[in-house]
């Protein structure tokens, strides 16, 4: 009758132990603590008594873009009215000015978004201003505003510091080919032209969309030393140079390349000498190629042989 009992009461300890264990199994973790913490963590947004516009997003940062669809946000408080205006400056030097809202307001916080597709209606490449104005009780105001450009093309010239090699990087919006893509980039020309305004050969170099870079031909055509000058013309299907030619001042520093001592004097660029510190020795590349396999031979012979013996001395 005792075994019995013991064996109950054993029996029900470990019911409890395990119960206990999967309780606490299922009680959160600080990292959930910590977790819940974040996600109730509530940003307020303190509004004032004055009227107050503020234009935020990407497009406040960028001076020069190539893609047509832009979009910011207008964050607002305090307005009963709020005014927002888009002035176009085309590449003739034309003004035209368009009122994209115009609307009456509850003076409550609140964000607008404001998305721009340059590329349709009146829009094209150019410069913009974007105002936005916003008026409250008793006349009181506030205005904000940005300015940005709209270009069918950005580019760099990028060059090799160890190399030489120069490059131009591209960004642009290239041509999809569909009846809707007029007025995209469909190819790129580059000229390069020296000091005294002399077009340099291969210009023009053309770039078809979509590649975003082109190498430079300076090392290749040996060009000297000197100031250049580097055309980025932007043409659409059609050959129609978009927009405005970008210009590029650049110096070049031409790279030296040794020289073989050739029949005409050491004028030619010739090969590249690569003797080193052994070039006032007689030999010859093929005395270095046998010199080198002999002693791989040497080397692989003698450690074969002493792999061999090591291993039969194991053995006994």
């Amino acid at each position: 009758m005792e075994k019995t009992k013991k064996k109950i009461f054993g029996l029900l300890g470990l019911l409890l132990v395990a119960a206990i264990t999967v309780f606490a199994a299922f009680l959160p973790g600080p990292e959930a603590a910590a977790t819940s913490e974040v996600v109730d963590t509530v940003q307020i947004r303190v509004i004032g008594g004055q009227p107050n516009v503020e234009i935020v997003g990407d497009l406040k940062k960028e001076k020069v873009v190539t893609s047509p669809e832009q979009g910011v946000t207008v964050d607002y408080d305090n307005l009963n009215h709020i005014t927002v205006t888009l002035k176009y400056t085309d590449k003739d030097g034309a003004e035209h000015t368009f009122t994209l809202v115009d609307q009456d307001l509850d003076y409550g916080a609140s964000s607008m978004p404001i998305n721009l597709d340059l590329s349709q209606g009146s829009f094209g490449y150019g410069d913009y201003v974007l105002t936005v104005e916003g008026r409250g009780d008793g006349g009181a105001s506030d205005v904000a505003g940005i300015t940005f450009s709209y270009i069918p093309v950005k580019a760099e010239v990028v060059e090799d510091e160890k190399s030489g090699d120069v490059t131009v990087e591209l960004d642009y919006d290239p041509d999809t080919g569909s009846p809707e893509d007029e007025g995209k980039v469909k190819e790129i020309g580059i000229n390069i032209y020296d000091e005294d305004g002399n077009l340099m050969e291969p210009s023009p170099i053309i770039v078809e969309a979509p590649a975003d870079s082109v190498d430079l031909p300076f090392g290749d055509y040996n060009y000297p030393s000197g100031k250049y000058t580097i055309e980025v013309i932007a043409r659409d299907r059609d050959g129609n140079v978009l927009y405005e030619i970008m210009r590029f001042d650049y110096d070049y520093k031409a790279i030296p390349v040794p020289h073989s001592g050739g029949d005409d004097g050491g004028k030619s660029a010739g090969s590249p000498d690569t003797g080193g510190l052994f070039k006032g020795l007689n030999i010859s590349r093929s005395d270095y190629l046998i010199t080198g396999l002999t002693i791989f031979l040497i080397v692989g012979i003698g450690s074969t042989i002493y792999i061999v013996k090591r291993d039969q001395k194991t053995k006994k």
